[in-house]
């Protein structure tokens, strides 16, 4: 019997209300040796007569057939392969859901926490690169405690000095203790507005914080135009029954309005969309899949290699530092024109693959992904364009040196 099944559902369901197969069944209208195959995974519950079966227990027919709990069993499954839990033990996720919602629930709660947080400490890694207003702040703090020390230096070593000069280096000391303040002032302060709000990566994320500046919140308007067009296109799971790039034939839309639609269905799965220049414009990432809070990301990520050839789709096995393997799609597709030609968008889903043993060995060789190079704790990755912050890479403390697993 599969955990957490409509089958497994149906006997606790039963059992939680202390009734017997025969009286349930007989409300359903099926026998009671049909009945108990399906509890025992034996026989598929669905259509009609699951709905038969949800009305004889008094439930609904989501809270049987798990769609209920769809969203939350991906957010477990992906906390535990980021946990490094293997396939058995992350199939206990929608029992879990099914018989301790509450647990669950928290566990999911944690596991976006910790995302957050891993999120926030890539964000401080590239801070002064990316945020100029910090960098200068923090420029200035260290100027002036440079200045601070050299004075001092200069009072405490020279005991003749001129009554004049003496008066100078003081002046000078006091002029830069105050620099020295205003400016450690202006770093907290700075620090302390980027703590009061999310961090965002995309337009997108930033409009729905509140944080967006007019042009930022216009390109967020547009992707939110987008996802309702994208709905009207592909209403309910349509797209689910087939390859992306089948169904985007069938119903003649864009390959990536396909992907978009499985992301928003599935909330286990990454979405990304960039423009040829790399900047990201929006990223929706499950817990699990490393994506740098700033900067471009990882060059192998597939969403990149997608530009190579435009308007082909391409599906690929990747690797996460972790060890977990993902299934992606993505493609590249004008998304406007200039005078001088389409303006491309590629756009990227990731879902877990669940691979253990002879299975991951029959899968193609994944491409080893990371989030960017500042947080990758991957050694010798032939795309590596600066050192990582982390041991393992900074002790590599080269760029283009080649993988070494």
């Amino acid at each position: 019997m599969s955990e957490g099944g409509p089958g497994s559902r149906l006997r606790r369901a039963r059992l939680d209300q202390g009734r017997r197969q025969a009286a349930v069944a007989r409300d359903a209208g099926i026998s009671a040796s049909y009945l108990n195959l399906i509890e025992h995974g034996r026989r598929p519950a669905g259509g009609a007569v699951l709905d038969r079966l949800a009305g004889a227990l008094g439930l609904d027919r989501a809270a049987l057939s798990g769609e209920a709990d769809r969203a939350l069993v991906a957010t477990l499954e992906s906390a535990g392969a980021a946990a490094g839990m293997g396939k058995a033990d992350r199939a206990g996720a929608a029992e879990l859901a099914w018989r301790f919602p509450a647990w669950a629930a928290l566990v999911a709660a944690q596991a976006r926490d910790a995302a957050l947080d891993g999120e926030r400490i890539a964000a401080l890694a590239d801070l002064p690169a990316q945020d100029t207003a910090f960098g200068e702040a923090l420029h200035e703090v260290l100027s002036c405690a440079a200045s601070v020390r050299a004075t001092a230096s200069i009072l405490a070593g020279t005991a003749d000095l001129d009554a004049a000069w003496l008066e100078r280096f003081h002046r000078s000391l006091d002029a830069e203790s105050r620099r020295l303040a205003a400016g450690a002032d202006a770093l907290v302060a700075h620090l302390d507005r980027r703590a009061a709000r999310p961090a965002a990566r995309s337009p997108l994320a930033q409009a729905a914080v509140g944080d967006a500046a007019p042009e930022a919140a216009a390109i967020a308007a547009v992707h939110g135009r987008r996802d309702r067009e994208d709905e009207a296109a592909l209403p309910g799971d349509a797209c689910l029954a087939a390859p992306p790039a089948a169904v985007a034939a069938e119903r003649a839309v864009p390959v990536a309005l396909v992907l978009r639609r499985l992301a928003a269905l599935d909330p286990g799965r990454l979405l990304l969309v960039v423009d040829a220049a790399g900047a990201v414009l929006r990223c929706d990432a499950p817990p699990g899949f490393p994506v740098a809070a700033m900067g471009p990301g990882c060059a192998l990520w597939p969403v990149f290699e997608a530009f190579r050839a435009p308007l082909q789709p391409l599906r690929r096995t990747a690797e996460t530092p972790d060890g977990a393997l993902w299934q992606v799609d993505a493609v590249a597709e004008p998304a406007g024109r200039s005078a001088h030609g389409p303006i491309f968008e590629a756009t990227m889903i990731a879902g877990l693959l669940d691979a253990d043993g002879e299975s991951r060995r029959a899968l193609d060789p994944p491409v080893p992904v990371g989030p960017g190079c500042r947080t990758c704790p991957r050694a010798r990755c032939p795309a590596r364009r600066e050192p990582s912050v982390f041991a393992e890479g900074a002790e590599a403390g080269q760029t283009g040196g080649g993988r070494k697993d």
